[in-house]
């Protein structure tokens, strides 16, 4: 009963918040993102001629292939000492 008289008053104060704003339409930039993210690739296309963006995006991969190499070797690293049979704390 005082849960439920709780959980009213949190509903009513909500109503009342949310009141307090306008209903005005959300802006355009905000609704169509799509258009707004093929715009900024077309803009990061249209840096090629200073950008090597094969050359990046393959440093990009090389550096996060190592920091998962290096993820993997040091969970596997305390997984093995745990175990008693390396010697591991158990």
């Amino acid at each position: 009963m005082i849960v439920e008289w709780f959980i009213k008053l949190t509903t009513t104060v909500a109503g009342v918040v949310v009141g307090l704003f306008p209903d005005d339409e959300l802006p355009a930039f905000m609704t169509d993102a799509a258009a707004q993210l093929n715009k900024l690739f077309t803009m990061i296309d249209g840096l090629g001629a200073w950008a090597p963006w094969t050359y990046i995006g393959i440093v990009f991969t090389v550096v996060l292939s190592v920091y998962g190499v290096c993820l993997a070797i040091k969970v596997g690293l305390r997984a093995l000492s745990h175990s008693p049979v390396s010697g591991g704390a158990g």
